[in-house]
């Protein structure tokens, strides 16, 4: 309860830190073009009846982001004693259909376990080299704000599989059960505007993880915090028309 309390609270405070939302208008050149209007006599093609047009560039609601940051993960007690606190690298590609977001992350790492560990019939030894490699798969919406802000609150599902690294050293060949739990989480944005309605950004995302590691040892904690700090490019389809100007 603690948990969603404070990612609630951290969303409460982004959400208040900025008054107004930020609109991402048409964009359109500044040269003109002259074109022959739908309603002109058919047949007459002077330029009498021509209308002065600008070449315009509306987007799309469709569009793509894509991650590349480094998380610091902290476990409860027990499973802090198993694993240990860790960094990890994160990858992330998501599909934005205007304000939603569905996404899937990517986070490998790498420990050395700081204990032994006992599952089923089989016992990993202490400094067994490790890597606990987690997807998350998960819906945000995203809240836009002046000065190309944006705080996106997101629910997900997360997936932790365990692969044994020197497992020929351990001259046994054992099997880590996987451990699953939903996740929750807000990711805060500051974006730069590229060309066109594409941005380049910096942010910061705290998340929760409710995994159940006491599948593989029933002694284990459940869940992990998530902090992570990284850069995105984020960019959307564009349709280019003609609009006429007086």
């Amino acid at each position: 309860m603690k948990v969603i309390l404070l990612i609630a609270l951290f969303s409460i405070i982004c959400l208040n830190s900025f008054s107004q939302k930020f609109i991402i208008d048409t964009i359109c050149c500044r040269d003109t073009v002259l074109k022959q209007p739908s309603r002109s006599i058919k047949g007459i093609e002077d330029s009498a009846f021509r209308v002065k047009t600008v070449k315009c560039t509306k987007r799309s609601n469709l569009g793509t982001r894509i991650e590349v940051g480094v998380s610091k993960y902290n476990y409860n007690n027990k499973t802090e004693q198993w694993l240990g606190n860790h960094l990890g690298p994160n990858f992330n590609l998501i599909f934005t259909i205007n304000k939603f977001n569905l996404g899937i992350r990517f986070k490998p790492a790498t420990v050395n376990t700081k204990t032994n560990l006992v599952f089923t019939n089989d016992t990993l030894p202490i400094y067994s080299k490790l890597n606990p490699i987690k997807l998350d798969y998960y819906l945000g919406y995203s809240f836009d704000f002046t000065h190309n802000i944006s705080i996106e609150p997101y629910i997900g599902y997360s997936h932790t599989r365990f692969t044994i690294i020197n497992e020929n050293e351990l001259k046994n060949k054992l099997s880590i059960p996987d451990v699953n739990g939903f996740i929750s989480g807000v990711t805060g944005n500051k974006y730069f505007k590229l060309k066109g309605h594409n941005y380049v950004a910096i942010f910061a995302s705290l998340g929760y993880a409710f995994v159940n590691y006491n599948n593989v040892n029933e002694n284990l904690d459940r869940g992990y915090f998530e902090l992570t700090i990284g850069i995105a490019y984020k960019g959307f389809l564009e349709r280019q028309f003609l609009r006429e100007v007086e």
